[in-house]
């Protein structure tokens, strides 16, 4: 993808290090596909230049569809009144961060998880890899390996309350337009939030039911 030119006065020509930085800068987090704010670009090093060449804009090519923070090499071409005199090759850091939740103190297997256990902070990308990213999608889970005071909570650290076991009783709320039942049901499998279990009714016949619940689910018809 190849960007706009910046163009340069030539009382700006002093540090053409700094000026080719500025543009490469620039043009990397206006690629960025990362929310505002959360960039950062650095250690950017410029291969071949030379500092008494003259030039009045800069072009930059960078790679497409950046998804990835890290290191990236990208083409520089410097231009005089139009004319190319020079091509470069640099490479930069991209450092991106989002919200991720930690651990506020450690946690045991089977803890379940309350807001005063965790917080929302910000932290580099390349330690998400699945991380929860709100307290609210972590509060109410349930531990399934320990973790650390700090660390960062990862979706396969956790997993979803029964709230519904085989066996137990269960409120079954039937929905069919505008009417409604209420019933009780037996389940047949047990669920968490969301799943859908088979359950039998007080009649003896077994319906599909989405929990809802601890001890409730609803049949939709």
């Amino acid at each position: 993808m190849v960007l706009s030119l910046f163009f340069v006065s030539s009382e700006a020509l002093s540090s053409p290090a700094d000026v080719i930085r500025a543009e490469i800068t620039g043009k990397l987090l206006a690629s960025s596909p990362w929310e505002d704010g959360s960039v950062e670009i650095e250690d950017i090093r410029i291969s071949g230049l030379d500092e008494t060449t003259q030039f009045t804009s800069v072009e930059v090519t960078i790679p497409r569809g950046i998804r990835n923070a890290g290191k990236v090499s990208v083409l520089v071409t410097l231009f005089k009144d139009s004319r190319e005199v020079k091509t470069l090759w640099a490479t930069a850091r991209i450092k991106a961060y989002k919200d991720a939740v930690v651990a506020l103190r450690p946690l045991k297997m089977k803890t379940v998880i309350v807001a005063q256990d965790i917080k929302a902070v910000r932290v580099d990308v390349s330690d998400m890899q699945d991380a929860i990213s709100t307290v609210e999608e972590a509060e109410g889970m349930i531990v399934k390996r320990p973790i650390s005071a700090g660390a960062v909570i990862r979706k396969d650290s956790l997993k979803q309350q029964v709230a519904v076991r085989r066996g137990e009783k269960v409120v079954l709320l039937i929905e069919s337009g505008a009417i409604r039942i209420k019933s009780a049901a037996i389940a047949s499998a047990e669920g968490v939030v969301g799943a859908l279990i088979p359950a039998r009714t007080q009649g003896g016949k077994e319906v599909m039911a989405r929990v809802t619940g601890p001890g409730m689910a609803v049949v939709n018809y």
